[in-house]
């Protein structure tokens, strides 16, 4: 939990420099926007391997859940709108349907995200495997089929919140679990050429070839 209030204190940073580089701009002292937008650009690299590295721990932890996480296991029907839904129980989320899935994630911050971003994975697999590039993995949008509309459900006491997923046939990321899932590719996203040239690959792809 530490590391991920650190992310959130070194985000903010990074926003009040960007903001402070962009008002320089149009003051006499224009010259100091260069250095700040450096420094922006050194924190938000260092974010992003924090966070890479934060979030390939908890993969690795929750790996035997992960491969376990089958769709047809989860999914149930509430006034014809496909729900998956996750109750809290002793800080950790368990399937509604299926009591076997349960993600305990109590050091990790985000929570939510990381089990949306397993859900969108599923749904894009089937599309995406030996079909269209893998980076299409990572999309904050993209068309699926067999779906029209998912919710997610996550219910903690009296508390119920609830994000769309898919809608009318478009499954979407947040830009958080985007990240969590470019998480597994940073190695390849620290040479951006790596990174492209491996992420335009149109091969197969499950979970399993995801986390190993």
């Amino acid at each position: 939990m530490g590391i991920g209030i650190l992310l959130i204190t070194l985000s903010i940073m990074n926003i009040l420099f960007l903001f402070s580089a962009v008002f320089l701009i149009f003051t006499p002292y224009y010259y100091y926007s260069i250095i700040i937008i450096f420094i922006t650009m050194v924190l938000y690299l260092l974010i992003s391997v924090i966070f890479f590295k934060y979030t390939n721990k908890q993969l690795k932890k929750e790996e035997n859940s992960l491969k376990s996480f089958k769709l047809s296991k989860c999914i149930y029907k509430e006034e014809d709108n496909n729900i998956i839904g996750f109750k809290l129980y002793n800080n950790k989320w368990i399937s509604v349907k299926d009591d076997n899935l349960i993600f305990n994630l109590e050091n990790y911050l985000f929570k939510k995200s990381f089990i949306i971003a397993r859900i969108i994975r599923e749904l894009r697999y089937p599309v995406i495997s030996n079909q269209l590039n893998l980076s299409k993995l990572l999309n904050l949008k993209l068309k699926i089929n067999k779906t029209d509309k998912l919710v997610v459900r996550f219910i903690d006491g009296d508390n119920v919140k609830e994000y769309v997923l898919v809608n009318e046939s478009i499954s979407k990321n947040t830009i958080i679990s985007r990240a969590i899932s470019k998480s597994r590719y940073y190695g390849h996203y620290l040479s951006n050429r790596s990174y492209n040239e491996y992420m335009k690959k149109i091969e197969q792809i499950n979970e399993n070839i995801y986390l190993n």
